[in-house]
């Protein structure tokens, strides 16, 4: 299963009126691409009006949950005119970016050299996260869709489509936390090879945690500053 991030309107995300990059690149190359749903092929979407009116009523039941927790409204335009963003970090960048992050919260614990088979599982991980939408760098390790809005706590709201809660960030606060979390490991980042690239290793290539990171933090950060430009939501697809 993939693991994408998505900037733009729910309304053209719930239309499916986006492409991944793996859709994109398919395109371009006159390639088909088949996506396939968890569940089976879904049903026809509702009708825009439909949706950003589903968005709306969400919206304003959020901002009165929120209350004076908010310096201003959390809003973003719907509008058909919006555009989108969408890359492709994949579950190992995303792995790598939520190990990097824990171990950067919790220094006295020893890093993995390299991804192991779950990162829920790794100490670091349990330990920074233990407190919930008050663990160190909340925005990257507890939020899973980040909102244009001027706050930078993680708060749990039903979502859109489910009334099972779900942990809700800001992209700004997210940026602010992966500009921190990579300056903070700026040394170690900028030594790792780029993957694919040639390093020294006489057998075969082996990708390290770090040089993961690097890959997972590079496109979370280029993400995030499209979602501040053009405050729109940002949003994990797999």
């Amino acid at each position: 299963m993939a693991f994408d991030l998505y900037s733009g309107t729910f309304t053209r995300y719930y239309r499916r009126d986006w492409e991944n990059c793996v859709q994109r690149m398919s395109r371009e190359s006159g390639m088909e691409y088949r996506r396939i749903y968890a569940g089976g092929e879904p049903g026809a979407p509702a009708p825009a009006e439909e949706i950003r009116e589903g968005v709306g009523h969400w919206r304003r039941a959020m901002n009165q949950a929120l209350g004076s927790n908010l310096a201003e409204p959390i809003s973003w335009g719907e509008g058909d005119g919006q555009p989108y963003f969408s890359d492709r970090p994949a579950w190992d960048g995303y792995s790598a970016v939520l190990l990097w992050a824990a171990h950067a919260a919790c220094p006295e614990m020893t890093r993995p050299t390299h991804l192991p088979s779950s990162w829920a599982d790794d100490p670091a991980y349990q330990k920074a996260t233990s407190k919930g939408s008050e663990a160190p760098l909340p925005n990257i390790l507890v939020a899973s869709m980040w909102l244009p809005g001027n706050f930078d706590f993680v708060f749990t709201f039903p979502t859109l489509v489910s009334k099972d809660a779900q942990p809700i960030g800001s992209t700004f606060a997210l940026r602010a936390e992966l500009d921190a979390l990579m300056a903070k490991t700026a040394a170690e980042l900028d030594a790792a090879p780029p993957i694919g690239e040639e390093t020294d290793q006489p057998d075969e290539e082996v990708v390290t945690l770090v040089q993961m990171a690097r890959f997972g933090l590079g496109i979370f950060r280029e993400m995030a500053e499209w979602a501040c430009k053009h405050h729109l939501p940002l949003l994990t697809d797999f």
